[in-house]
Formats: structure tokens, C-alpha cells, sequence
């Protein structure tokens, strides 16, 4: 085996930052054997993080002007770095970017940088065992031994497949907009504005928009039909009539809308890769031991599959070791998980017989086996689920740290004391920040160490739950963790 190596990485997010760090501890690219170059299509390094306005299609981002993090930053973070002393408990966006740059500027990473590169094709050379990269604007092309995808999961917006939804949206009778294009509520002032999804965004964005509304219907699944104010709570829309009505599920209508969000997520989205490297329709694993991997790697749009570990590719196109995808576990305290799997892959890159492909193909039957019992067979919830491991993410990342054999990069136990105070934590900062208190409970926090915000954490937590015992929460609600 040559000992050299050349290794690009695609997206200078955090996924593919905290890639970079990991690669540069080693000898071997400090001292330039291994070649590693980290392509990205914007001007700055931040991914989803980088602000920008909602002019292209998909948008550069989904930021929202008034968006926080929706987990604190002490358990958001990278491990190798804290956030800095005095930041907000759930900081705002411009504030994660700033961390994000100043990751980049601690650990070295910016001779290792390619802006404004954006990867327009991506395919294997079988005769010369590589990859071929293809990059814009100029079409140039370059050769790597192996490439590791951080391009993330949160771009290209998913629109509802309710029916009646995309006649509503060919007609363009009533506007239509993707949270991914919302940053603020003013477009939207005296409307009647129906949002679709419960997760952080369609949370965060309904609340908003009833500052500014004339109603808000906000549509989740398992929501039972109420009106709080201006706020009108109902369940999953079952149609989308000819005449403009909206049905539910439960039987209820809203006549009156004017205007529809889907906050209904994004779809795993690989535009550099196209078949048979990656093809639309899953081949399930065979349930015969000794059976080889599918021939080609898929995207149903909710899942990769096969992936050994949700990292590598189980297929017959090219090895799995040259390829790797980072960040696909969703609902996840994210960028420590981003570490660990870069931990994982630079141990197969080193020893590609790591990766025992008999092994990882039982586990993905296991999985495929849990999770078609777990959903009686329907395969699009197996899909949706597969990368999906809010309880398993600790289990996970035990498996990852073993697999990479490091020290010391293991979740500590106030990670999961933090993760159970889930939304009422951040309620608590909410109603902190509404009193204006906010700077006083973080002014000087984090100088002595993650001590001192574990310390804060505690304190906020205990604060809110005395509040909330007395009444204070009455008409209070955030979103919760997408760890939920």
C-alpha cells in the first residue's frame, strides 16, 4: 500500500472543519505525505451557519435573522474548543458562525481551505482507483484516494406530500414559502398564515409570525385543535381543496388562509453524485450472511443506505474505505458526534482493513430487522428513521469512540444530565432574556472553564423550575431540542 495519500473533503461546515482539525494531528499531513484539501462552494467556512439572504433556490441557508441555537452552547460545542466566556446560553446564529471561524483560525485549518470551490461532479476512475472531482466555476478537475462528503442534511427544503398540496403550489393563488426562504415575520403582517411542522423552525416561526398575524394556524401531527390568542393549534393537514380550504385531520377546516410555511425539513441532497454511484431506490441488504453488499449506494431522500456506522459506503462500485459521510445521525447533540466520526474515519484511512465489511453488513440488517418490526413494515418510516438517534446517540458515540480507539473522547455524564433538562432549560433562558437579565447570568462565565457553565446550567435549570412551580410559564413555549 502507498504510503502516501491524497484526501478532499467536501464543505467547510462544522462537519467538514472538525474533519480538517482531526486530519491535521496527524504526522503525516503535517509534514505533507498525506495530501488534504477541503473544498468550499461559499466565501467563508460555517455551512448552515454562514448567513444569507434567500434569493437562490435552494437558499445558501435557512437562517433566520432571529434564530438561537436550540441546544446550550457548553453541550453544542466542540469539545476541543469552548465557546467564548460571556456568550448567551443558546447564542445566536452570528455568534455560532463566529465560533466557527475562530475553530478554523485556532487549530490551523486555513492553508487547507478552498473557497468559492463548489464540487460539481464527483465519480470513480475503476483503472485508476480514485476519485475524480470536477470543480466549479472553471471545470477543473483533481484526483483524490479518498473523499469525505460534509456537505450536511439541511439545503434542499422537503415540501409536504399532503394531497391537494401541489396543486396549491402550482397554482401560486395562495404564496407559498419553505421556511428555508423565512427571516422574519414582516412579509406575512395581518395574514392568515397556515405553518406546517413542530420541530424547532416551525415552532420558532410561529410564534414570530403571531406577533405580526392576523391568525396563525400551526399544523403538527399530534396536536389536538385549540386556539390560544391568535395562535390556532391543529393537527396534520389530510387536504388542500380546489376552493382554498384546508382540511385536518380531524375533521376541523380553516377557509380563511392566505398563506402556507412548510417547516417540513430537508431531503438528503448529494448533487455531485449521480448514478449508479448513487441512485434513488434502496436494494435492502440481503438477510443471507454470506450475500454481498447492494450494488449501489441510494438516497430515498431520508436516508443513505447502506452505510456501515451511517459513515461508510456498503456497495459494489467502488471500496468503502474511500469514502466516507459525515453528520447523517439526526435529532443528535451534533458537533461532538462530528468529532468522533472523523476519529472513526481517519482510523480506516490508515487501516482500511478496519472497516470489517461482513461485520458492518450484520449491523445493518440488524438495524433494517429493528426498525421493520419497530414500524410493522412501512418502509418510508424505516427511512425516516434510519439516521434518526435521539436515545441512541450516547450508545453511538461509545461505539464510535471504541471503533477509532482514542482516549478521552468519550460523552462525560453531564451531557445527559443536560440533555434531560430538554425544553425546560431553554425555557428557562427564554424567560431569563425576556426579563433582560440575560448579560448579567453569563457576564464572566466560561473564564475558569466548562465548570463555570455547567455551573450556570444548573443555576438556570433550578431558577426556571421554582418559575414554573409558581405559574410563571403560563403561555410560555419554545421549541424543543432537536435532540427530542
Amino acid at each position: 500500500m502507498k504510503s502516501s495519500k491524497r484526501i478532499a473533503v467536501i464543505g467547510a461546515g462544522a462537519a467538514g472543519l472538525a474533519v480538517l482539525k482531526v486530519l491535521l494531528e496527524l504526522p503525516q499531513v503535517r509534514e505533507r505525505e498525506w495530501h488534504v484539501v477541503c473544498y468550499e462552494a461559499r466565501d467563508d467556512v460555517g455551512g448552515v451557519w454562514h448567513p444569507a439572504p434567500p434569493t437562490t433556490d435552494p437558499p445558501l441557508t435557512a437562517l433566520y435573522d432571529s434564530l438561537t441555537t436550540n441546544v446550550p452552547h457548553p453541550l453544542m460545542g466542540f469539545r476541543s474548543l469552548l465557546f467564548p466566556p460571556s456568550t448567551p446560553l443558546y447564542p445566536p446564529a452570528r455568534a455560532v458562525h463566529a465560533y466557527l471561524r475562530s475553530y478554523a483560525t485556532t487549530f490551523g485549518l486555513h492553508p487547507y481551505l478552498r473557497l468559492n470551490r463548489r464540487v460539481q461532479q464527483l465519480t470513480w476512475d475503476a483503472q485508476a482507483a480514485c476519485w475524480n472531482l470536477v470543480l466549479g466555476p472553471d471545470g477543473i478537475e483533481r484526483q483524490y484516494d479518498a473523499v469525505i462528503i460534509t456537505t450536511g442534511r439541511n439545503r434542499l427544503p422537503r415540501l409536504p406530500d399532503t394531497p391537494g398540496f401541489s396543486t396549491w403550489l402550482a397554482s401560486g393563488k395562495i404564496p407559498i414559502t419553505h421556511s428555508a426562504w423565512y427571516r422574519n415575520p414582516i412579509p406575512w403582517k395581518g395574514k392568515v398564515v397556515l405553518v406546517m411542522g413542530g420541530g424547532p423552525s416551525g415552532t420558532d416561526v410561529t410564534s414570530e409570525l403571531a406577533t405580526v398575524a392576523k391568525r396563525v394556524y400551526h399544523s403538527v401531527t399530534d396536536f389536538v385543535t385549540e386556539d390560544v390568542g391568535n395562535v390556532s393549534r391543529r393537527p396534520r393537514a389530510r387536504e388542500f381543496t380546489p376552493d382554498g380550504k384546508v382540511i385536518f385531520v380531524d375533521g376541523s377546516v380553516a377557509s380563511d388562509v392566505q398563506a402556507v410555511i412548510p417547516a417540513t425539513g430537508y431531503q438528503h441532497w448529494y448533487p455531485f453524485l449521480t448514478p449508479p454511484l448513487l441512485v434513488p431506490h434502496p436494494t435492502p441488504v440481503s438477510s443471507t450472511p454470506t450475500a454481498p453488499p447492494p450494488a449501489h449506494l441510494s438516497n430515498d431522500s431520508y436516508h443513505v443506505y447502506a452505510l456501515a456506522r451511517h459513515i461508510w459506503p456498503l456497495q459494489r462500485d467502488f471500496p468503502p474505505h474511500t469514502l466516507a459521510f459525515i453528520g447523517l445521525p439526526a435529532h443528535v447533540i451534533i458537533f461532538p458526534v462530528f468529532e468522533l466520526q472523523a476519529r472513526a474515519v481517519l482510523r480506516v484511512l490508515q487501516d482500511p482493513a478496519q472497516l470489517d465489511i461482513p461485520r458492518e453488513l450484520a449491523l445493518v440488517r440488524e438495524r433494517d430487522r429493528e426498525l421493520q418490526a419497530r414500524y410493522a413494515g412501512d418502509q418510508l418510516k424505516v427511512s425516516k428513521a434510519w439516521h434518526v438517534l435521539p436515545d441512541e446517540q450516547w450508545a453511538y458515540r461509545a461505539e464510535l469512540l471504541a471503533f477509532a480507539r482514542v482516549a478521552g473522547w468519550g460523552w462525560e455524564p453531564w451531557e445527559k444530565e443536560v440533555g434531560e433538562m430538554k425544553g425546560d432549560l431553554r425555557t428557562a433562558w427564554k424567560a431569563i432574556e425576556a426579563r433582560g437579565e440575560g448579560p448579567k447570568w453569563v457576564k464572566g462565565v466560561g473564564q475558569g472553564g466548562l465548570d463555570e457553565w455547567l455551573d450556570l446550567i444548573r443555576r438556570v435549570y433550578k431558577d426556571g423550575q421554582e418559575r414554573k412551580a409558581a405559574g410563571e410559564w403560563e403561555g410560555l413555549k419554545v421549541s424543543e431540542p432537536d435532540w427530542v
